[in-house]
C-alpha cells in the first residue's frame, strides 16, 4: 500500500529502493505480481511496468543456442563436466596462480608455505587479500605491488623489522621518489594495513587457520579477525589484542585461497564466503539470471546469495572442486567457452 500511493519524487525514490535498496529486492518479489490498485496513478503504473519490462530484459539478456531461454541449468552443468577434468583445471589454475602470487613464492610453493605457517607466505595472503579492497584493479597489479616491494628491499622490512624507524623510512623513500615517478600510490595507501598485518600476523594467522574447526553457530566472518568484537571469544578475547583487518572484500579472497589449497579443511561452514563477490563474478553469474545484490549488502550476505543461487543451480554445496570463482571468471573471458557451454555472446 505504501507504495501504491507513491508519485511524484517519491516515486522515483520508492523505484531507486526497489531497485538497489537493501530490502528492495524482497519489496519487489512481493509486489511484482499484484495487481495494480484500482486508484493508483498513471505515473505508478506506468513505472510498474517498466520495472517488469527491465527485469524482462535481464532475464532474456543472454538465451541458450537455437532455443527461447538460456538454460543456466545447461550451462553449469557443461561448465561443470568440463571442469571436472583435472588437465584443464591444473592448466586454468597454474595460470591464475602465475598472474596472482610472486614468483618468489611460487617458487618456494605457495601451498607448502601457507601450510608449514612461513611468515613471508602468511603475510604475502594478508597483503594480496588487502589489495582486493581497492577496487577497479586487476590481479597482476596487486602482485606487480608486492614484486616491487620485494625487489627495491621494502618487503623484507615488512617481514623482518620490529623498528617503527625502519618502517617510516621505506614510507619517506617512498614519498622521495614519488616526486620524480609516482608509482602505485593506491597500494601504498595500505602502508598501514600493511603494519597491521604484520604485527598481528600470528593472531590472524591462528585465527584463519582455526575457522574450519569453529561449530558453524560460533563462527563469523564478519569478526573473524576482529576478535575483541566476535562474542565467540567473550571468555578470552583479551588474549587477542589485534585490530580488525582492513581487508573486507579481501577477507573472501583470503579464505578462498586457504580452502582451495587445503591449508584450511574441514570447513562446509566456510564454503559460501570462500566465493569472493567481486564485482565480474557478479556480473558474469547476472548473465545467467542471478540478480545482483543491492548496494550497500554486505559482502558476507553477496557472497551468501552467490553460494545460494549455485546451490540451485550446480547442486548442494558447490565449490567447483573448491577452485570457486575462478572457473567462472576464467569462462567469462573466453567467448569460445561461453558459446560452447550454451551462452549466446
Amino acid at each position: 500500500q505504501w507504495f501504491s500511493g507513491l508519485s511524484g519524487q517519491r516515486l522515483q525514490a520508492g523505484l531507486d529502493y526497489v531497485r538497489r535498496g537493501e530490502l528492495g529486492r524482497r519489496v519487489w518479489n512481493h509486489i511484482e505480481n499484484l495487481p495494480i490498485p484500482g486508484e493508483a496513478t498513471a505515473e505508478l503504473s506506468q513505472a510498474m511496468e517498466g520495472l517488469k519490462a527491465e527485469k524482462q530484459r535481464q532475464e532474456n539478456s543472454f538465451r541458450e543456442l537455437g532455443h527461447g531461454t538460456f538454460d543456466a541449468h545447461g550451462f553449469f552443468h557443461r561448465l561443470s563436466q568440463w571442469w571436472d577434468k583435472d588437465d584443464v583445471r591444473h592448466r586454468v589454475v597454474a595460470k591464475y596462480e602465475k598472474v596472482v602470487w610472486p614468483g618468489w613464492l611460487k617458487a618456494r610453493g605457495v601451498a607448502e608455505g601457507l601450510s608449514d605457517g612461513d611468515d613471508d607466505h602468511w603475510l604475502a595472503l594478508l597483503v594480496l587479500g588487502a589489495c582486493r579492497g581497492i577496487g577497479r584493479t586487476r590481479d597482476w597489479q596487486h602482485r606487480k605491488f608486492l614484486e616491487l616491494a620485494k625487489e627495491r628491499g621494502w618487503w623484507d622490512v615488512f617481514l623482518k623489522s620490529g623498528n617503527d624507524g625502519v618502517w617510516m623510512e621505506v614510507l619517506r623513500k617512498w614519498h622521495g621518489d614519488a616526486e620524480r615517478k609516482l608509482e602505485y600510490p593506491l597500494w601504498m595507501s595500505l602502508f598501514p594495513t600493511i603494519y597491521r598485518c604484520r604485527r598481528y600476523l600470528c593472531t590472524y594467522r591462528s585465527l584463519l587457520r582455526r575457522a574450519g574447526d569453529r561449530p558453524p553457530d560460533l563462527y563469523d566472518v564478519k569478526v573473524l579477525l576482529a576478535p575483541r568484537a566476535d562474542s565467540a571469544l567473550e571468555f578470552s578475547w583479551n588474549q587477542f589484542d589485534a585490530p580488525p583487518a582492513s581487508i573486507n572484500m579481501g577477507l573472501h579472497w583470503v579464505l578462498r585461497e586457504l580452502v582451495r589449497m587445503s591449508v584450511v579443511t574441514g570447513s562446509d561452514h566456510l564454503l559460501p564466503d570462500c566465493w569472493v563477490p567481486a564485482r565480474k563474478a557478479i556480473k558474469f553469474l547476472s548473465r545467467t539470471g542471478f540478480r545482483a545484490p543491492a548496494e550497500g549488502t554486505y559482502n558476507s550476505d553477496k557472497a551468501k546469495e552467490i553460494f545460494d543461487y549455485l546451490s540451485q543451480k550446480i547442486g548442494e554445496s558447490p565449490h567447483l572442486h573448491y577452485s570457486f570463482d575462478i572457473p567462472l571468471l576464467h569462462v567469462g573471458r573466453k567467448q569460445d567457452l561461453q558459446k560452447r557451454f550454451g551462452m549466446d555472446t
